[in-house]
């Protein structure tokens, strides 16, 4: 079980670490790097989205996944991964987008697709920031549930420098 674990942990890092296209950590003014809801874990990662430009899709996947890549202080790539909490397997079934809850009342979203990283499933997308500094990320996930879907969403806090 401990080694399972650790397998587990060092999966875990090695997809951060492919989230990270520079020397920013991915998690950078992130409150956590991930949340559980109920029994899917959601991992978080937003690096600028001019870090992500001179990366071939062999070394850190399609970065010109969902939303407009721009050479702008404001904007962002986001990557997110899921797991099941109870099974530990991938989750890649989902339909995933971001909401942002941003300063001053600003509010909007983007679809995050599907991307590969380093032969591993995430999610991921652009969007720009604007002017705001902080926001919330609300991560919307959508997966089949049996006959139905299940529905949840995961908050995060951004505070970039």
């Amino acid at each position: 079980m401990a080694s399972s674990r650790k397998s587990f942990g060092l999966k875990i890092a090695a997809l951060l670490s492919a989230a990270l296209v520079s020397a920013t950590p991915a998690d950078a003014g992130l409150d956590k790097g991930s949340v559980t809801v109920d029994s899917t874990i959601v991992y978080l990662g937003v690096v600028p989205a001019t870090q992500t430009g001179g990366y071939s899709s062999e070394r850190a996947g399609d970065m010109k996944m969902g939303g407009t890549a721009a050479n702008d202080i404001n904007s962002i790539h986001l990557v997110v991964a899921l797991f099941d909490h109870g099974m530990r397997n991938r989750i890649t079934d989902a339909q995933v987008s971001a909401r942002f809850l941003g300063e001053r009342g600003r509010r909007w979203s983007v679809n995050l697709r599907p991307m590969t990283m380093n032969g591993a499933m995430t999610y991921g997308a652009y969007s720009n920031m604007g002017g705001n500094n902080r926001a919330s990320i609300l991560i919307d996930i959508e997966r089949p549930f049996g006959r139905g879907t299940q529905n949840l969403t995961a908050r995060f806090e951004y505070d970039r420098d």
